[in-house]
């Protein structure tokens, strides 16, 4: 799945997507984390996508929702800014709040989805205990920013290969 701010229903975007692309980058012992997903949508397939995600954003009900037989959690959406991401990009910080397998769960992370055309990008960061909450924000928004250059075709340094 792409899309899942708020829970995996009520996206009929997905059964658009022609490609995705993700990747993971974590180096051994790092406390931040981030993900890059990029998704080709069929025609008009990315917009939709983008409106479902900003939906999601104003209507995630405050009652604790299970993803797939996992048990359910509370999440909290925060809209966040950024004037250097793609205009009308989608940027949250997922408060997550609950209990898994008798252990408290209660973390932040961080997702941004931006598109040009039909060219979705979604960045995601998490972070380990300890880190501060705006470090992780920064450290997000940063590639996300970077994203943006990539989704705008000015994402190649001189000389350079697209970062």
């Amino acid at each position: 799945r792409t899309l899942d701010l708020c829970g995996t229903k009520n996206y009929p975007s997905e059964s658009l997507r022609v490609e995705r692309l993700q990747i993971n980058y974590l180096r051994q012992n790092a406390k931040l984390a981030l993900s890059n997903e990029v998704v080709r949508y069929k025609p008009g397939g990315a917009a939709e996508a983008m409106r479902e995600a900003a939906q999601h954003v104003v209507t995630c009900p405050k009652t604790p929702i299970a993803f797939e037989g996992a048990p359910p959690l509370r999440y909290q959406l925060t809209r966040i800014h950024d004037s250097k991401l793609v205009k009308g990009y989608v940027a949250v910080r997922v408060h997550r709040t609950g209990t898994v397998k008798g252990k408290r769960v209660d973390d932040v992370f961080f997702v941004v989805y931006q598109r040009v055309g039909n060219v979705l990008s979604g960045v995601y960061s998490y972070a380990a205990t300890g880190v501060s909450v705006s470090a992780q924000e920064t450290f997000c928004l940063h590639a996300a920013e970077q994203s943006a250059r990539n989704l705008r075709g000015t994402g190649t340094p001189a000389g350079g290969v697209p970062a």
